[in-house]
């Protein structure tokens, strides 16, 4: 899919703080992406400068391959819609009224609104179920109703980017569910829908992809059910979180732990971003953690909030028949590596069904001091051979980093991985 909406180091500053820090995003057509985070996050913020509303302080932001900076406020809205998080409207408008407000974009200069425009403003109002109240004055409406007009204003609108600032607000569990199903079949007819929700499960039972802001920053993006990772969330939301599988849809449920849990709330962390590691020559490679475009101040700012420890993996593919000389190799290297400064943890695993793929899951004090060791001699000299006989590791690669709780054996468990040493 192709990407609608096209967010590129964005930065909104207000009050002496960055609101919006830096971020990159994509909104692709066809899929409904849910943007998760705590109060003032950011997420708003994020709305209102894709919407134009905003100005970014820097940045480049892009709806439909047109820059958002460069295009006039009709153009806009035939491009995009908007519901923000408040609609003020204290004057005697009907609902009919306020969704015919969403066909303005398409009326020519004092010209009334056609049949068409009457009939788009109804299906919409049908859409949002409020069409047996078309008559009705907003400002008679409870909060609910009055939420359920304003997007039907945004269905009227009909344009092929739909922002929706807490679209489910208000709202009582069956239009909840209404409005999200709405917001699948937008994205069914090639529409990028962009959905900032306080509700997680709404997010994790409804949307194709996820990202996650915190202190105006993107932490985490992907997959729905890799981005809503429970350490991820327990973090961001200074909460211990579980995430369990629904029962019947498989879809991520978030829920509070349970006092007995929260000790150990943090045992594994998930991932900030998933990635399949590469398979083997003999193609029986498994999906295992990837911190694919993770930036290490992301992965450092959790872990300094969690108490967790940075940990990198490395996967070895080792020569033909070396796996044996490698397992040894490592297991009596690990005394060796101990005395490297920072170094807090290692343990070497393999896939059960992989006899070609080996994961090092080493844990260090800090990036730095890891860093520090994957550029030492100490590190090369641990990978190859250099007496001139064949290698026992043909080549190897850092795959990615990831905020986990020691001892490793947990995170091989979550990972299917059987620990060799």
């Amino acid at each position: 899919m192709s990407a609608a909406v096209r967010v590129r180091g964005a930065v909104r500053r207000a009050g002496g703080r960055a609101l919006v820090n830096g971020v990159d995003l994509d909104v692709r057509h066809g899929e409904v992406l849910a943007v998760v985070g705590p109060n003032g996050a950011g997420k708003s913020t994020l709305c209102g400068l894709i919407a134009g509303d905003l100005r970014p302080n820097a940045g480049e932001i892009e709806i439909c391959g047109q820059a958002v900076s460069r295009t006039s406020a009709p153009a806009l809205a035939r491009m995009r819609s908007l519901l923000p998080q408040h609609t003020p409207l204290n004057f005697p408008f009907t609902a009919r009224e306020v969704a015919l407000m969403g066909r303005h974009p398409y009326l020519r200069r004092w010209r009334a609104p056609s049949e068409r425009d009457y009939a788009a403003a109804d299906d919409a109002l049908r859409r949002a179920g409020m069409l047996e109240m078309a008559e009705r004055l907003y400002p008679t409406l409870s909060g609910g109703e009055q939420r359920r007009v304003s997007f039907a204003r945004v269905l009227a609108q009909d344009t092929p980017v739909v922002l929706l600032d807490e679209p489910t607000a208000s709202l009582d569990v069956g239009h909840q569910e209404m409005v999200m199903e709405e917001c699948r079949r937008l994205a069914g007819e090639g529409k990028a829908v962009l959905a900032a929700l306080h509700d997680l499960n709404l997010a994790g039972a409804h949307a194709d992809r996820a990202a996650v802001m915190s202190d105006g920053e993107i932490v985490a993006v992907g997959e729905t059910r890799e981005a809503l990772c429970g350490e991820l969330l327990s973090a961001v939301f200074d909460r211990p979180l579980i995430v369990t599988p629904h029962p019947q849809t498989g879809s991520p449920v978030v829920l509070p732990a349970a006092e007995s849990d929260r000790t150990s709330a943090g045992a594994w962390s998930g991932l900030l971003r998933r990635a399949p590691i590469p398979t083997s020559p003999s193609g029986r490679g498994r999906r295992a953690t990837a911190g694919e475009g993770c930036r290490l101040r992301d992965v450092a700012q959790i872990a300094r909030r969690t108490g967790m420890s940075v940990v990198k993996i490395n996967a070895i593919t080792p020569a033909q028949g070396k796996g044996p000389e490698l397992e040894a190799r490592f297991g009596n290297r690990a005394r060796e590596v101990e005395r490297m400064e920072g170094f807090e943890g290692f343990s070497l695993l393999r896939p059960t069904d992989d006899g070609e793929r080996y994961y090092v899951y080493t844990r260090w004090r800090s990036e730095e001091d890891f860093r520090r060791w994957v550029n030492s001699d100490e590190f090369r000299r641990g990978h190859a051979r250099t007496d001139g006989a064949e290698p026992v590791a043909s080549h190897a690669e850092l795959l990615s980093f990831d905020v986990v709780e020691w001892p490793a054996g947990e995170a091989a468990e979550e990972l299917g991985l059987r620990p060799m040493v």
